[in-house]
């Protein structure tokens, strides 16, 4: 069980400059490579779904990260969607993601998939 807090900051509704997705550890343990799903949610035409979502983690470099379950708006634009990343948050402290949009996203090297 994963006892990790989740908070995602900024008001109920999505500027496409940035968010932030804040992860606290309340539990005094330090948290490594943890895969962590948010789910982001966007008013029709708010986010057309040519544009690129893109995370950097507390350092501010582009993290490798996945978008699923994406949902369309009538007028084609976003309605939602997951975005999947790996996390490492220090005992009893906490690291900060931004996501921002429109930019490109992170190149990954030597990703696999084994049966």
């Amino acid at each position: 069980m994963i006892w990790l807090a989740l908070f995602l900051f900024g008001s109920g509704q999505v500027s496409l400059e940035a968010r932030e997705i804040a992860l606290k550890d309340p539990l005094g343990s330090e948290w490594k490579n943890e895969l962590i799903t948010e789910v982001l949610a966007f008013d029709p035409g708010e986010f057309p779904c040519t544009v690129n979502i893109q995370l950097l983690g507390p350092d501010r470099k582009p993290v490798l990260s996945q978008v699923s379950d994406a949902k369309r708006n009538p007028d084609g634009s976003m309605a939602s969607c997951k975005i999947w990343f790996v996390a490492n948050v220090p005992a009893n402290g906490g690291s900060r993601y931004q996501i921002r949009y429109g930019k490109t996203t992170a190149k990954g090297e030597g990703v696999t998939v084994a049966n």
